[in-house]
């Protein structure tokens, strides 16, 4: 029973504590919405976007990046748009609007910069798999890929210290994040990542990504949709890889094994590694600067 009441008691807090974390700007529920319509047309996003001034500049800058190699750049929304699509255009502008929440944390024990970096890796990666898999869902997959461990940050945000002990113990144990939150009996990062993609209305495949990224077992998944099952199972993957690459940290060094079982359900093939490893070798080469941009590091 004081197991049980000790258990809510912590419940409560966090939920009290993840009440006060900024909301996400009314225009990214909006241009979402919009998106989504299939009647929407480009002056309309283009018409949107332009209310909020200082989201439309760090999507433009995203949208300039070597990332996306847009011949000749561009200084307009509408080109950004038409050239690189409505979806893409939304997950960069959603990507924005989730790092400026997060802009001014700090800690002395877990690098931030090195989370986004392993984040963005993760999102490439993603993205990476999706395409070589002809997947229409690829620009989505890119922004599960960047706030699969959103968690994390709300954490840091709340509950520095629990956070803090989180990662010195997997250092010290050699354990992941998971691993780390069970021995230590400290929040998961997967479940308050969650609440707070839920707190901002995010979409059903946005929740399930940032819940679900470290749970193979599709029947233990919020959701059935073999859809969103799919897109989680790439970004369960590409996070694997990212800790491969060397290039960002999450808050530990465990290097993780890729999951045959998953690979084999989204049809890569192990023997075909090669093929699909330098497409995604290619593309993480373009991982720093897109970080530094995101950033504003």
């Amino acid at each position: 029973m004081q197991a049980a009441a000790k258990r809510d008691r912590h419940i409560q807090f966090y939920l009290e504590k993840i009440e006060a974390v900024p909301s996400l700007p009314t225009i990214v529920m909006e241009l979402i919405t919009l998106v989504d319509n299939p009647m929407a047309s480009v002056s309309q996003i283009e018409d949107l976007m332009k209310k909020d001034q200082g989201l439309t500049l760090r999507a433009l800058r995203l949208a300039n990046s070597a990332f996306y190699s847009i011949p000749g750049g561009c200084t307009s929304l509408g080109r950004a748009i038409t050239f690189l699509g409505c979806n893409t255009v939304k997950q960069l502008v959603v990507s924005a609007a989730v790092c400026d929440v997060f802009k001014n944390l700090k800690s002395e024990n877990f690098d931030v910069n090195d989370f986004w970096r392993h984040s963005v890796v993760t999102a490439i990666i993603a993205q990476t798999l999706a395409k070589h898999l002809d997947s229409v869902m690829a620009d989505e997959v890119f922004i599960c890929g960047l706030i699969h461990d959103i968690g994390k940050l709300v954490l840091l945000m709340v509950d520095t210290e629990s956070v803090e002990k989180t990662y010195a113990l997997a250092r010290q144990k050699g354990l992941n994040s998971v691993q780390a939150e069970i021995e230590g009996h400290f929040p998961s990062h997967s479940h308050w990542g969650q609440v707070i993609t839920e707190k901002w209305q995010l979409p059903i495949l946005l929740q399930a990504a940032v819940k679900d990224h470290h749970s193979p077992r599709q029947a233990l998944r919020m959701s059935p949709d073999p859809e969103i099952n799919f897109v989680v199972d790439l970004v369960l993957l590409a996070n694997q890889l990212a800790h491969s690459t060397g290039f960002g940290n999450s808050g530990y060094d465990v290097k993780l094994n890729l999951d045959r079982e998953v690979m084999a359900r989204v049809g890569l093939s192990i023997e075909h590694r090669n093929e699909w490893f330098e497409k995604i070798k290619e593309e993480v080469s373009h991982a720093e600067a897109f970080s530094k941009l995101l950033t504003g590091n």
